[in-house]
């Protein structure tokens, strides 16, 4: 089994039983949707003919609270809350075959917070009718619950029920308990909930404000903590007032633009481990505290610390992310789509072009006509490999057609550079050599010139390359000239009578940024290490949190967790599967649903990982017919990337993500620091569901230890429908 073609069906692993209703949760590869309830005369001595063939024995729900439900406050404190549902094991030899329900918070034994003990035993006549027999009605629970004192944010209620033979079922529900009205509000941004950390010093980051102010934010200080049981360390106290202009659009306010803080923290000296990061917000209005939180990682190895994204370099005019607009995410000077579409790109989305006739107009030219000393153009491109025969194809450009130049970016159909500046003074057109910019691949490529050094240098990848002139002179001098027009994906109209290099571009554009100054060679290495996270900024898109997940597990030995925006998974040692089922699984699928185009990303980290331990790890679409996986079980037990081609890995950490164009879905995965597609399927479903998981299976897995974690799953593209 797990061969890189091999095309896995799928089941659920947890089966609500209401009337005779099956609803789908986590699915598990090796089974059919679906699948007709048909038992044998030797399984009918031992289950009910109504308990579905390809349903696990042991099985339950939690009926209510129900997915994503808001858990309000007020004055500090809340009013409990019931939490119910059903358990029951199929295969016990008389009556429902559970001895006790055991409540934990954010996790189960040993790593949640314990609760107490549910009251088991309730009347569920709906269950017994659905499993057509009396010996099942008396399996329902219940629990009341009071969650006072616990942090604002999502939450996971685990519902663990001990079987009589000794097994165990961890049911999961995600909760949201909302903040306080009267309570101060913020968020962290940096660290990402579920990041790892290692030795190096990284920089804390958020926002808080008191929405009750009427002058000025309403926060007057923010006190870091960390601990794995409370906030029992201290870190510091953040620096305050940080520029945020998107928490005052956000909040509708410009005072509330002063609202950022940051600190810089050196965690070298934490243990290894997983802890909570506590943010403690005190407003100067009321004198309440919110506490935020994210959960963190330590670890002393490399390979799971991801990188962050780079501060945009000084100097920076403007900035065309390509994020589904055009519009200029720094100073405004927004652009004008003339044909130009979206495509995958580097940094989220970028912008896509066919080589015929479509570009971006930038009209707004007074920013850059300001740049007279020294210029950096900057951007990730991905070129087509036929783009305009016989000419250079312009990426940027800044300047007036047939009148005079300003400076730009192009590329040739042999992959090579070009770079056009024109000065006061002269007018240069240099070249690099073929063979540089792969067609097909994403490549970071820059441009800078400065009269004051007189030096104009080209950069792939973070490397310098070679450029000679084929007209006017290396070296420049003078002052950059000014021009009333501006382009992304071509230089002018190929149309005007004795144009050269005026090829349209063909392929994508992405995060492509203009400064007054050149850029040294280690800030465009920065910015190229950064990768797929890139500049730091208002990212297009939107996060997906954990509202609305409905996370499961179909093993005593597998565990499964939701924070606000992290998923992390379990497999004991001993973990195997139950009778039915031909895997065994922990994950979540989302209550909400896709239509239509999209893209969709997440990061793994493989924390606990034997090399060739039988797990696979996966994000998919389709009850989980579209599986875009990183296998430590295919062919010989290698790791690799699956999703029709298969890619050898060794990476302990990355990112996984299916973009959908009409009828077809491409996998792509990180590859030397670039998304590099895998291959792509057929997909007709106007509207789809999404989900995370990660299982194996008794003749494949290595009975060793393996945890994992799923972090800052984000929508590129497209838009989602939830309850």
């Amino acid at each position: 089994m797990g061969g890189a073609g091999h095309a896995w069906a799928a089941v659920a692993v947890a089966i609500a039983l209401v009337g005779c209703t099956e609803q789908t949760a986590v699915p598990t590869p090796g089974a059919t949707v679906g699948s007709p309830a048909i038992a044998s005369a030797t399984e009918a001595a031992i289950r009910p003919a109504c308990v579905p063939t390809g349903a696990p024995s042991l099985n339950g729900f939690i009926d209510v609270p129900r997915i994503g439900a808001k858990v309000p406050t007020k004055d500090g404190s809340t009013d409990s809350i019931d939490i119910r549902g059903n358990a029951f094991d199929a295969r016990a030899a008389h009556g429902p075959g559970i001895d006790a329900v055991t409540m934990y918070l954010d996790g189960g034994p040993g790593v949640g917070t314990l609760l107490g003990m549910a009251t088991y035993g309730d009347d569920r006549p709906d269950v017994a009718s659905a499993l057509c027999a009396d010996r099942y009605r008396f399996t329902g629970w219940h629990y009341r619950w009071n969650p006072k004192g616990v942090p604002p944010g999502t939450h996971t209620i685990v519902a663990v029920a001990h079987a009589v033979t000794d097994r165990t079922l961890a049911l999961q529900r995600v909760i949201v308990v909302e903040r306080d009205a009267a309570d101060p509000d913020g968020g962290i941004d940096a660290p990402d909930d579920g990041d790892v950390v290692g030795d190096e010093a990284l920089t804390i980051s958020g926002w808080a404000a008191d929405r009750n102010s009427a002058s000025a934010t309403g926060v007057d200080s923010v006190f870091l903590f960390v601990g794995s049981d409370g906030p029992t360390t201290s870190i510091g106290t953040a620096a305050y007032g940080d520029p945020r202009a998107d928490v005052a659009q956000k909040l509708g306010a410009r005072r509330f633009v002063p609202s950022g803080w940051h600190y810089a923290w050196d965690p070298h000296a934490l243990a290894p481990g997983t802890y909570t990061l506590y943010a403690l917000v005190h407003s100067s209005i009321s004198g309440r505290t919110t506490t935020l939180t994210h959960a963190i990682i330590r670890s002393a190895s490399p390979g799971l610390v991801p990188p962050h994204c780079v501060a945009p370099p000084a100097g920076l005019v403007s900035w065309w992310r390509g994020d589904g607009h055009a519009r200029d995410t720094n100073a405004g000077h927004d652009g004008v789509l003339r044909g130009a579409g979206f495509d995958v790109g580097e940094v989220g989305q970028g912008f896509a072009f066919n080589g015929v006739d479509a570009f971006v107009d930038l009209p707004d030219v007074a920013a850059l006509n300001t740049v007279r000393g020294a210029i950096t153009v900057e951007a990730w491109i991905k070129r087509d490999l036929t783009t305009h025969p016989g000419s250079p194809s312009g990426v940027f450009s800044h300047r007036d057609p047939n009148v005079h130049n300003g400076f730009d970016l192009l590329t040739t159909d042999q992959g090579g550079v070009v770079v056009v500046v024109e000065t006061t003074i002269g007018y240069s057109v240099l070249y690099s050599s073929a063979n540089i910019v792969t067609p097909g691949r994403l490549h970071h490529v820059a441009a800078t010139a400065s009269t004051i050094t007189g030096r104009v240098q080209a950069y792939v990848d973070g490397e310098e390359i070679q450029l000679h002139a084929v007209e006017g002179s290396m070296q420049i001098s003078g002052t950059l000239l000014p021009a009333g027009h501006a382009f992304l994906g071509r230089r002018q109209d190929v149309g005007l009578a004795g144009v050269e290099l005026a090829g349209y571009y063909s392929g994508v554009i992405d995060e492509l940024a203009v400064y007054a100054r050149d850029l040294d060679p280690g800030e465009i290495r920065a910015i190229v290490q950064a990768g797929v996270v890139g500049k730091c900024g208002q990212r297009g898109g939107q996060p997906i949190g954990s509202a609305y997940w409905n996370v499961s597990t179909s093993s005593s030995g597998v565990t499964a967790t939701a924070s606000e925006a992290r998923l992390a998974i379990s497999f004991a040692p001993d973990s195997v599967e139950d009778p039915g089922q031909g895997a065994f699984a922990g994950g979540a699928s989302s209550a909400c649903s896709l239509r239509g185009d999209f893209d969709l990303q997440v990061r793994y980290v493989l924390l606990t990982w034997p090399l060739r331990n039988g797990v696979r790890t996966a994000l998919f679409v389709t009850n989980g017919n579209n599986l875009l996986e990183r296998s430590s079980n295919s062919a010989g037990f290698d790791e690799t990337y699956l999703f029709g081609n298969a890619i050898p890995t060794g990476d302990r950490s990355g990112w996984l993500r299916l973009a959908r164009s009409g009828d077809t879905l491409t996998g792509f995965v990180v590859v030397g620091g670039v998304w590099q597609a895998l291959s792509s399927k057929t997909l007709t479903d106007p509207q789809v569901n999404y989900g995370l998981q990660a299982w194996s299976h008794d003749s494949l897995f290595g009975h060793q230890g393996v945890s994992l974690e799923f972090n800052d799953l984000w929508l590129n593209a497209g838009s989602q429908t939830c309850p």
